[in-house]
């Protein structure tokens, strides 16, 4: 398990930058500590890519594909031609 050994904080034009600094386990894994996980979004099973930039090494998200309902839905967003509301609609559908 990866500990803390040492923290700053830095703050350049208005970015905050938190520098850590964590031991490597004999697997080559470290741990994201737990509020730093929350503020970037990452929770358990997320996949992350390790992105080797010159001698920094980042984590991120990795991005992956829509699935098909997401893309008919990211289409379909915004068209409709109905002047009836969602509850008028639903009423027709269910035959009341």
């Amino acid at each position: 398990m990866a500990r803390v050994a040492a923290s700053a904080c830095y703050v350049i034009h208005a970015i905050r930058i938190t520098l850590l600094t964590m031991k490597l386990n004999s697997k080559g894994q470290v741990t994201i500590p737990a509020e730093l996980r929350r503020s970037h979004g990452f929770v358990e099973g997320d996949d992350v890519e390790v992105v080797a930039d010159g001698a920094t090494l980042r984590i991120v998200h990795t991005r992956r594909e829509a699935t098909r309902g997401e893309r008919v839905v990211a289409r379909m967003q915004g068209r409709a031609t109905t002047t009836q509301t969602t509850d008028e609609l639903m009423k027709l559908l269910r035959g009341e």
